[in-house]
């Protein structure tokens, strides 16, 4: 086992896949100051997947790490094997509900489907409604989308991020509609399951999401697939975002489209500054003087967008 200072030495480097070397060192270390060296990644460190796995790591160092442990598969203790699944759920002590989480695992039918819906929505503990849903998430239908989505605004981070792995796991599109929201959720792990669940959906149906989203739906889907579009650079999407520009009929929107193409275009976008020029808009959000492109002249925003 390396020393402490080797491991410190690991995680000041500045290469990730060091520090990511020197965390998984210091958790098999046990030594008393790995909290504290933990907790200090996960909020100061550069890279969201490194502060991602310093809390990850930090949960499993202060034994929090439950839904681990359901998806293990322990068995459950002897002393309970006697008790339904109803009663194990629905008990007062919550180390007999997460043997009963164990147990839905081993054997998930539409009963025990049924049993865990009902457990979810009493559950306080934020670690045993986190197990709830990774059990829905692994065993659930589509017609548990909108009881997961609900957790998607639980006050606990960790509660947030297993729903996302969740409505990753369910797959099907009206979950994904509300996952992208998420890539803007304060919390890194909540970030980071998000960033994966959309990558692992695709490039182009991610793209249609986002577009469907960006074009026909309500205005936080429209405010969230902005975000999205401009996050992943689908090919496209900065097409998708002069269309927002132009028509969206909400100005906040459509200020914040021109935003997020003169940043594209700062970046060496050529796409980008196509788009700014067609709209009449400058790259540093100065009045653009330069000739407007036909098809434009006979906009009346004051801002040299067409509306419809």
């Amino acid at each position: 086992m390396p020393s402490l200072e080797k491991i410190l030495e690991l995680l000041r480097s500045p290469e990730e896949s060091e520090r990511r070397h020197g965390i998984l060192d210091l958790v098999r270390s046990g030594l008393p100051t790995a909290v504290n060296i933990l907790s200090d990644l996960a909020h100061k460190d550069s890279s969201l997947e490194i502060r991602y796995y310093a809390r990850r790591a930090l949960d499993s160092l202060k034994k929090k790490a439950l839904i681990e442990a359901a998806e293990n598969l322990i068995k459950p203790s002897m002393q309970n094997r006697g008790k339904s699944l109803s009663e194990l759920l629905g008990s007062l002590d919550p180390n007999i509900r997460l043997e009963g989480l164990k147990m839905a695992f081993e054997d998930a039918d539409i009963a025990t489907l049924r049993f865990i819906r009902i457990g979810l929505q009493r559950e306080s503990l934020p670690e045993l409604r986190a197990a709830f849903i990774t059990v829905l998430g692994r065993f659930g239908q589509k017609a548990d989308v909108p009881q997961i989505c609900d957790y998607l605004r639980d006050i606990d981070p960790r509660v947030r991020a297993t729903a996302v792995e969740a409505l990753s796991s369910l797959g099907t599109q009206p979950a994904f509609f509300h996952l992208v929201p998420m890539l803007e959720d304060v919390d890194d792990r909540v970030k980071m399951n998000t960033i994966k669940a959309l990558e692992k959906y695709g490039g182009s149906s991610l793209f249609s999401l986002l577009q469907q989203m960006a074009l026909e739906g309500e205005i936080w889907m429209r405010d969230s697939a902005l975000f999205g579009l401009n996050y992943f650079k689908i090919p496209y999407s900065m097409r998708v975002l002069g269309e927002i520009a132009e028509t969206d009929p909400e100005e906040k929107l459509r200020d914040k489209a021109i935003d997020y193409l003169r940043t594209n275009a700062r970046k060496g976008s050529t796409e980008a500054r196509e788009i700014l020029a067609g709209l009449g808009e400058s790259i540093d959000g100065t009045d653009d003087e330069s000739p407007v492109p036909p098809g434009f002249e006979n906009n009346d925003d004051k801002r040299g967008r067409r509306r419809k």
